[in-house]
């Protein structure tokens, strides 16, 4: 299982095969926890390489495999992930369902409720609710208390991107340079290359950092209609929109027409939100921190 999962993690596909055997071998034992550990692994690596179709439908097969064996603790584990899931594809309602369903039983040691912390979070930074911090810093004091990429990574994007919606870059770039060093010294293109993002988008950085996933390499080297391509091609709306929202008047003004049309889990916030957040209309290799208006609901 440990190979399996190591050999997924650096973006090797045959390693979904030695976590699926792992499994396969695990149920024929009777060993319910081993096999739904090699699910979850499966599950949870999948959808941090934003692989969406295929994380939807491993982690829903592991969600019915842990819930049938009152493995509870498995299951809130992988509550969060799917949370995570739904928020990048842009179904908040179900993000927060799920998030919330995670995180309504009793505290778990580690870094188990995590991704539902963060989130949750997340979802109610976009939206401006005013508990979001304290989520954010209780799901990070548990992140950075584990060490481990998948749980520091989601933390400290998290994090910088609540302080750029509320109008402090500097505070933003700070919490990314928690993440950023390990994101690239485990060389993982998608933590790498949204920790990288921030960084760039609060003008730390100038370049994409190597091996950076598709989409943050091409928005970073001023590619803001080839990012949002990517982004719409892995069925990403919100990021689409925070490419779209680096490019020109017509681009940014469908930014705003996709946060409008996910307007009703957060109320009329989150548009004027959106709008404050992007950055200068005419520079997308170099990121402003100037903000637009709010835009009435």
């Amino acid at each position: 299982m440990n190979v399996g999962s190591a050999r997924l993690q650096r973006g090797d596909a045959d390693g979904a095969a030695e976590l699926e055997r792992a499994h396969a071998l695990a149920a024929a034992n009777g060993l319910d926890d081993h096999a739904a550990r090699a699910l979850v692994n499966l599950a949870a690596m999948t959808i941090d390489r934003y692989d969406h179709q295929a994380g939807a439908a491993r982690v829903d097969r592991a969600l019915d495999f842990t819930t049938g064996r009152d493995l509870d603790g498995y299951a809130r584990h992988l509550l969060g992930y799917r949370a995570r899931l739904r928020l990048a594809r842009g179904d908040w309602a179900g993000a927060r369902a799920d998030a919330e369903q995670a995180l309504a039983g009793p505290e778990q040691p580690g870094g188990s409720l995590v991704p539902a912390m963060i989130a949750l979070g997340r979802l109610r930074s976009r939206c401006g609710e005013p508990d979001a911090l304290p989520h954010l810093e209780a799901a990070a004091r548990w992140a950075y208390g584990t060490g481990e990429l998948q749980f520091v990574g989601p933390a400290a994007a998290a994090l910088a991107e609540h302080w750029w919606l509320h109008g402090d870059p500097g505070r933003a770039a700070e919490e990314a340079r928690r993440g950023y060093p390990l994101a690239v010294e485990v060389a993982d293109p998608w933590f790498a290359g949204e920790l990288g993002y921030w960084l760039w988008r609060t003008g730390e950085l100038t370049g994409a950092p190597p091996g950076a996933a598709e989409p943050y390499r091409r928005l970073i080297d001023g590619d803001w209609a080839g990012a949002a391509a990517e982004w719409d091609r892995l069925d990403c709306p919100y990021a689409r929109a925070e490419a779209l929202a680096c490019g020109d008047a017509e681009a940014a003004g469908e930014a705003l027409r996709i946060m409008d049309a996910r307007r009703h889990p957060c109320g009329p916030a989150a548009p004027g939100r959106a709008a404050r957040a992007r950055p200068d209309r005419g520079a997308p290799r170099a990121p402003a921190v100037r903000r637009l208006p709010t835009r009435p609901a």
